[in-house]
């Protein structure tokens, strides 16, 4: 169905809230129609500044979006159980940094067997995820990368970004969580394309735009 990617992978989690959930989940939607209205929704965002001035608050998604200042990432990255055993000594905290700003990065020797050692496969196995392709379209990657109760990946090319998991579950589209105006973008088209209900949280601020 429309919720899960070609191969089947659920992009969207499978308690969406009620209010939330196209009118006609079977119908489709026609491609060109919405891509257009997709499009203008980028204009209408650009032209107002909409998501830089509200995509931090929870209601749009509780966006961050890191540019070139990625610390914040690498401080999440430390404080989480999984990479905590590798986020203690300045090479440690250099090589996550580097990583994230797609630099060269040698890592620190670690001990086989060593929580050390845990510790750092978790965070490649996680660093893989967050950056790969369509990330945002695949439900379990999803729940994999999620840091406390925030989802960080590299949006674009050095371009990190978080935004509240729980905002999932009023999702339309996988593509939406790609980045801020994809958020605003995608909602919009359903908008326009008649798929989001009255009830939907998005249309008190949709019907004003």
């Amino acid at each position: 169905g429309a919720n899960q990617t070609n191969k089947g992978q659920q992009q969207l989690p499978a308690d969406v809230e009620a209010d939330c959930q196209p009118i006609d989940p079977a119908k489709q939607v026609e491609y060109l129609a919405f891509a257009a209205a997709h499009e203008v929704g980028h204009g209408m965002d650009d032209s107002s500044g909409f998501m830089a001035q509200n995509g931090q608050l929870p209601k749009y998604g509780g966006w961050i979006t890191y540019g070139a200042s990625v610390q914040p990432v690498a401080d999440a990255i430390g404080a989480d159980g999984r990479f905590k055993d590798f986020y203690k000594t300045p090479e440690q905290k250099r090589y996550i940094l580097d990583k994230l700003q797609n630099a060269a990065a040698t890592p620190p020797a670690a001990a086989v067997a060593t929580p050390e050692k845990a510790a750092f496969d978790e965070f490649e196995k996680w660093f893989k995820l967050a950056t790969a392709s369509n990330v945002f379209r695949r439900q379990g990657d999803c729940d994999t990368i999620k840091i406390g109760d925030r989802i960080y990946h590299e949006a674009y090319s050095r371009v990190w970004v978080s935004y509240l998991a729980a905002a999932r579950k009023q999702a339309l589209t996988g593509y939406q969580f790609r980045a801020p105006g994809e958020w605003f973008a995608e909602l919009y088209a359903g908008f326009r394309s008649k798929q989001l209900k009255d009830t939907h949280p998005a249309m008190e601020w949709l019907k004003k735009l």
